[in-house]
C-alpha cells in the first residue's frame, strides 16, 4: 500500500519539478531551480528505495549507492531554497560553495564503489538483498558506514535547525521593519 503511495509522490515531484522549471511561461527563479533539485535528489532517493524494496535493483546494479550522495546535498539545498526565498536572491554565490562539500565528500567516498566491475557489484547487490540490513552496514566506501550514516543524521539536524534559525532571524527583523513603517 505504502509503495503506492510513493509512486504517487514521484509522479507528484515530477510533475512539481516540469511546473517549476521546464513549462514555457514559468518563472524561472533561483529558487524554483533549487527546490527543483530537492525534490528531484528526494525523488531519486525514493526510487533507490523502491527498487531496493522490490529487488528490482539486481536489474540496475550500476544505480544502487546512486542516492546516497544525492542525501547529503537535498539538506544543504533546503537551506539554500529557504534562504532564496526570504531574502529574494537571485543566484548562487561562490560562498555557498561550502554547502556542496559534503556532497563531494560522499560522492568520492563511493566511487571505488561506482567504478566496481558490474559483475562484483550484483554480487554485493545479491548479499544485500537476501539482508535488506547490510545496505546500511555493507562498506562500499572509504569511509565506515556507520560514520557515513551518523554524518548524514548530523548533518540533517545541523542543516534543520540553521532553517530554523534564518526564519527566525528573519521573521524578527521584518516584524521590526513593518513596525517602524506604521509609525
Amino acid at each position: 500500500m505504502f509503495q503506492v503511495l510513493f509512486l504517487g509522490s514521484l509522479f507528484s515531484a515530477l510533475l512539481t519539478v516540469y511546473i517549476l522549471i521546464l513549462k514555457r511561461d514559468a518563472l524561472k527563479a533561483y529558487a524554483d531551480y533549487l527546490l527543483s533539485f530537492v525534490v528531484v535528489f528526494i525523488s531519486w532517493n525514493v526510487l533507490i528505495y523502491l527498487l531496493l524494496h522490490y529487488n528490482l535493483i539486481i536489474e540496475v546494479p550500476y544505480l544502487f549507492k546512486t542516492a546516497a550522495p544525492l542525501a547529503f546535498a537535498i539538506p544543504p539545498l533546503s537551506f539554500l531554497y529557504t534562504r532564496a526565498v526570504l531574502y529574494n536572491e537571485k543566484r548562487f554565490q561562490l560562498k555557498d560553495a561550502v554547502h556542496i562539500v559534503p556532497f563531494v565528500i560522499v560522492f568520492v567516498n563511493y566511487l571505488p564503489f561506482y567504478i566496481m566491475p558490474i559483475e562484483d557489484k550484483t554480487k554485493i547487490i545479491q548479499l544485500i538483498l537476501n539482508n535488506l540490513d547490510l545496505s546500511f552496514t555493507y562498506q562500499a566506501g572509504i569511509v565506515p558506514e556507520y560514520l557515513t550514516n551518523s554524518a548524514r543524521i548530523l548533518l540533517l539536524m545541523a542543516y534543520t535547525i540553521a532553517q530554523w534559525r534564518l526564519i527566525i532571524k528573519y521573521k524578527k527583523h521584518f516584524t521590526v521593519i513593518q513596525v517602524e513603517n506604521q509609525v
